[in-house]
């Protein structure tokens, strides 16, 4: 895929990415068929959940931010993927996306939803849908993508991928449509894909529909893949094609590595400088597995260059039957904190009072501002924290106790 963007873009680039790959991730055994090239294990076990973490660099430390639960139906097919965020004003996951995949009597994707969740109604609304098309050969040959129109309340066209296969059934060629309420379905991009002797996709040609000044297709970017002996993908180039100049300029390389069980351990993408003549690092992946071979850890990474090195930005931890995830569900409500408005100092209680208990004072922000032994007295100063929404945490015994307290 050719990504335009140039070198002053790429930290900004990266963390988005840090977002985006976390979903992409979430979506390994989803199994879907706008779902290409995504790293596989040897396992055939399929997570429960996965939770996700960013790492603070003002705190030296992971803080979890969102998970994913899925389930399966009986043929192990992905059917429900949810999303929740973790809420630290409240001390629980809220939802926020919903993905559901049908499938037809083959096993053969045949509609995606995906709905948003709203608080006000407590209610799951859909606001996209992908439909797929196959034909006899099980080749998917149409996918459409539609959004939910709330003015009129129906679904509207949005953007149409079809595909031609060849004998081997080999996606040769993609066609990606707009639509546009005027002019039905009108083209925009085409990818043209080329195969080597051992039915590798070794180059990919991306062409740009270009309908006000020639009414024709003109090439837009190139990619090129390397693969090792074993067949795995290694290393790929891409290209963005300049008229003026009537030559390909490079853009991007992403390198992977694999272990001695051809799982992938790492991926990393790099943009070319043409100022310098050299590949700039922009993020890294780096994955781990189980003896099982499942996939129970990713994390991603971005480049700094002001100290020249990789700097974390999050993790997915994956969770299989049998496991728990770190991050309690349930929140007593039987805390106390008091008083409440506070001045300097607050006392806090709560059920079995237990030995010992870490207490931590957070803001409203997400910024942890005290961490200590809770006291024997279970008073705790708070004369040099400003005015305003504090969020009082104890932690004991792997349960986490919360209260809003308001400081004058």
């Amino acid at each position: 895929m050719i990504i335009p963007m140039n070198p002053k873009t790429r930290l900004a680039f990266a963390k988005k990415m840090m977002h985006l790959t976390f979903l992409v991730i979430c979506s390994l055994y989803m199994n879907a068929a706008n779902c290409h090239d995504l790293p596989k294990t040897a396992s055939s076990q399929k997570p429960d959940s996965v939770i996700g973490e960013f790492w603070s660099e003002e705190d030296s430390r992971w803080i979890v931010n969102r998970r994913n639960v899925f389930t399966y139906n009986s043929n192990s097919q992905l059917v429900n993927a949810t999303s929740s965020e973790w809420d630290i004003l409240s001390s629980r996951w809220n939802f926020t996306t919903k993905e559901e995949t049908y499938y037809d009597a083959n096993g053969n994707d045949s509609l995606f939803i995906n709905s948003s969740w709203f608080n006000s109604g407590s209610k799951w609304n859909e606001e996209f849908q992908t439909r797929y098309t196959f034909d006899e050969h099980g080749n998917n040959t149409v996918i459409i993508n539609l959004f939910f129109d709330e003015e009129y309340q129906e679904w509207v066209n949005s953007t149409k991928k079809e595909m031609v296969y060849d004998e081997n059934g080999k996606d040769t060629l993609e066609i990606q449509y707009s639509w546009d309420v005027h002019t039905s379905w009108t083209a925009s991009f085409k990818t043209k894909y080329l195969y080597d002797a051992n039915g590798d996709n070794y180059i990919s040609y991306l062409y740009s529909w270009d309908q006000a000044d020639y009414n024709k297709w003109l090439i837009y970017g190139k990619s090129e893949y390397f693969f090792d002996l074993n067949g795995k993908s290694i290393r790929s180039l891409s290209y963005t094609w300049e008229p003026n100049a009537s030559q390909w300029r490079s853009d991007y390389k992403h390198e992977n590595g694999f272990d001695n069980n051809d799982n992938l351990l790492a991926d990393s993408l790099y943009s070319w400088d043409a100022t310098s003549e050299r590949w700039m690092e922009i993020s890294k992946s780096t994955y781990s597995y189980n003896t099982d071979g499942a996939l129970t850890g990713l994390i991603i990474h971005n480049w700094s260059e002001s100290d020249s090195r990789w700097v974390a930005l999050s993790r997915a931890t994956y969770y299989y039957t049998g496991q728990t995830t770190r991050v309690p569900d349930v929140t007593d409500p039987q805390i106390t904190a008091y008083p409440n408005p506070s001045r300097d100092f607050i006392t806090v209680n709560f059920p079995d009072s237990p030995t010992s208990a870490i207490v931590e004072i957070w803001n409203t922000g997400g910024k942890k501002l005290v961490e200590q032994v809770l006291p024997e007295n279970h008073v705790v100063n708070i004369h040099n924290l400003a005015a305003g929404v504090y969020i009082c945490k104890l932690k004991s015994k792997g349960t986490v106790y919360s209260k809003k307290f308001l400081k004058d």
